[in-house]
């Protein structure tokens, strides 16, 4: 990559008065926890690379299959002929779009006994899972540490 400020790279998005520089800082201070890397969450993923989030931290268990490419469109052809874990192809994919971001991979089954680890120290926490079971796990740890939360749904 050439060498570009932070000032350039986002100029665009500071123009936008409710943002500006200050809010461009927060979001390359940000850290956001994406469950789900699937269609929903690879999407999440995508935008907030391009948009200078600092760090992401992406959990799913699954790994990328040739039926899944017609919908979650971050992955390719390669990624499912390797079946490579989603998080790490998503990992793979984001560092070409945004090399100055970190990202954290998990391959894990969230469960109770790791997902106050798994979302200590986030800003935000973004449900791309389409299920409810993990849901009702998601929302008590999230209350319990005031870190915000936000879900969507295909159903």
């Amino acid at each position: 990559m050439t060498n570009i400020s932070i000032d350039q790279r986002y100029h665009r998005l500071a123009r936008f008065h409710r943002i500006q520089n200050t809010g461009v800082k927060k979001l390359n201070d940000a850290t956001v926890v994406i469950l789900g890397c699937g269609a929903l969450g690879s999407q999440h993923a995508e935008t907030l690379a391009r948009s200078g989030i600092g760090y992401l931290i992406l959990i799913d268990r699954d790994f990328v299959e040739l039926t899944n490419l017609q919908r979650q469109t971050l992955f390719t052809e390669e990624d499912a002929a390797l079946s490579l874990p989603k998080v790490i192809a998503l990992k793979n994919h984001l560092a070409e779009i945004n090399s100055s971001i970190k990202v954290t991979a998990h391959i894990a089954d969230v469960s109770g006994d790791n997902i106050v680890n798994l979302i200590t120290g986030a800003d935000l926490l973004l449900d791309g899972t389409d299920n409810l079971a993990l849901r009702m796990l998601i929302n008590e740890p999230s209350y319990q540490h005031n870190i915000p939360w936000l879900f969507g749904s295909a159903f």
